[in-house]
Parts: structure tokens; sequence; C-alpha cells
């Protein structure tokens, strides 16, 4: 297992990778990486740097990095529809439930989001409520962000 942080010109990614796959992802602000122990698979570690940097700059759309997760039936159904979800395109928790084989399951669509152990390859920011933006486990700020990198403008809910 390999855990490393790419500072990216957006924040501080961390990776967590396993048997060649990515099993984790977490945003930070922080952008002062704790050194990373040596790393044993490079060529995933310089796949993942090369790949989040491009996102981030707005070059590449889709990623491309071998993963791998363990949630519940439901969870598992949910981050495939979100796999499902192109580049600078939204769809709401409503529709998102629904094709996830349960359109009363809006708020299990949320949890399943909020646990989403991979953010960015599986694009959990590209989900919005019905009355606006909706949660993000790193906050409704950076969700914004992530939204505008891909072109999108939410307009600041009303106070």
């Amino acid at each position: 297992m390999d855990i490393f942080s790419i500072a990216t010109s957006f924040c501080l990614v961390t990776v967590t990778t396993a048997e060649k796959s990515v099993i984790r992802v977490e945003l930070s602000e922080n952008m002062y990486p704790e050194k990373s122990k040596e790393i044993k698979d490079i060529e995933l570690y310089e796949k993942c740097v090369k790949e989040f940097s491009e996102y981030f700059s707005g070059i590449r759309k889709e990623f491309t990095l071998p993963y791998a997760y363990s949630l519940p039936p439901f969870y598992s159904k949910v981050l495939h529809e979100l796999k499902k979800i192109p580049y600078g395109q939204l769809i709401s928790y409503k529709n998102l439930s629904s094709k996830a084989g349960n359109i009363k399951a809006v708020r299990a669509c949320g949890r399943a989001c909020h646990c989403n152990p991979l953010p960015l390859i599986i694009p959990c920011h590209r989900v919005t409520a019905s009355n606006g933006i909706g949660g993000y486990a790193y906050g409704t700020e950076v969700k914004r962000k992530l939204l505008e990198i891909e072109g999108i403008k939410i307009p600041d809910e009303k106070q």
C-alpha cells in the first residue's frame, strides 16, 4: 500500500493505492504534504500526479486511473451511475436515485456521494440538489470551485 500527496494548483490531493489501484482520494486545503514514505508503485504514482494535475489545470476531462472500492450494494450502484456523468454536466440527487434503481432513495444517494472514497475519479461533485448546489464532503465552496473548473457556474444561494 502506498499513501502519497500531490500538491496541485487547487488543493493537496492525498492518494492511497493498493494492488495497482487507487482505493482512496482525499482533498485538503493544507498545501504542505507530509513526507511520503518510499513509493512502491512509481508508475501508478506518476499517472496519479499527471492526471490530477491535468484535471485541475482544466486539461483532463476524464480519469483513467485504475480504482477499486468496497461499499454496500446500493452505494456501489450510485457510484457506478456517478461515473457516467460527463465532465461539465450535472445531475440531481433525484435523477441519480432513479438511475440507481430507487427513485425514493434520494437521501441514500446523498449519503453514497458523501461516502465516495474516490472523489474526482468518481465525480460526486456533479450532483446537485433540486433547490441549489447541495452538499459535498469537502464543503460547498470546494464543490462550487470544482464545478467552475468544469465550466459550470452555480449561482450563490439566497440567504
